[in-house]
């Protein structure tokens, strides 16, 4: 077996180097790549750090490599890939400073390129809070920004900030109440107005109804798309609580489950 440098993944009957390393997946620079679906074990190679988890071959270009997306990685070692991945990204915008080329002046300069996708405010809240380091922010904020979603989500699964630091920065910043989920009981009402696949989605759990207001509990109050979709649905204003993300989800489960047994 040939031995690299550098950052490389190596297998059974294998050894390719890595490009474009992500917490999810990479792709792995090799002639003669895998099918699509094949699960391979992998040992990741980062400098002085190894880890170990399964890659799932996601895409396969012969004589180029194969893209795999990472599964069974334990929370140990998924927090260590992230922080390799933070402190090469940091070490690069470091080098393209002194170098007089940071990426926002590479931005402004040309006239075709697009501008960002506006992070919301309570990321920032979260550095100033010191929940998060300005490096994680920055890693967080590139895979939000290439992969799309919520910002929440890719923190959470991430591993850098948990769902009820999450809550009680929302909490305390945006001074929207603080609930605990399993000491609530849903109306059935509540629950009529918004479907499961809604709830689900949006991670939004109707708990009550008074007069033309209902109130919801969110794991993310920021993310205004959901609460017009519910809003627009129940044809309610809303009552907005946050909630710790599992919680929530726990909680959603739950009682629709009970309302679908209780309706027979």
């Amino acid at each position: 077996m040939q031995m690299m440098s550098g950052q490389y993944a190596s297998f059974p009957g294998g050894i390719a180097g890595l490009r474009a390393l992500r917490v999810d997946g990479a792709t792995l620079e090799d002639r003669d790549p895998l099918p699509i679906g094949d699960r391979i074990p992998l040992v990741l190679h980062l400098g002085n750090e190894t880890l170990s988890c399964v890659g799932i071959v996601t895409r396969s270009i012969p004589d180029k490599g194969m893209t795999v997306d990472f599964v069974d990685v334990s929370g140990a070692d998924r927090r260590r890939l992230f922080e390799f991945i933070t402190a090469a990204s940091a070490a690069r915008n470091r080098a393209r400073l002194v170098a007089g080329r940071a990426p926002a002046v590479e931005q402004a300069s040309s006239p075709t390129a697009k501008l960002p996708v506006p992070l919301p405010r309570f990321a920032e809240l979260l550095v100033r809070r010191g929940t998060i380091t300005a490096d994680q922010l920055a890693a967080a904020t590139a895979e939000y920004r290439q992969r799309g979603g919520r910002l929440c989500a890719v923190l959470l699964r991430l591993g850098v900030v948990s769902d009820k630091d999450l809550a009680a920065c929302f909490h305390k910043e945006y001074r929207i109440p603080l609930i605990d989920v399993t000491s609530v009981e849903p109306t059935p009402e509540a629950l009529r107005l918004v479907p499961f696949e809604l709830a689900q989605r949006h991670e939004i759990l109707p708990i009550g109804v008074a007069g033309s207001t209902l109130t919801v509990a969110t794991s993310d109050p920021s993310n205004l798309e959901a609460r017009d979709a519910v809003k627009f649905h129940s044809g309610c204003d809303l009552r907005v609580t946050v909630a710790p993300s599992r919680a929530l989800r726990e909680a959603i489960r739950y009682f629709y489950r009970e309302r679908a047994r209780e309706a027979g």
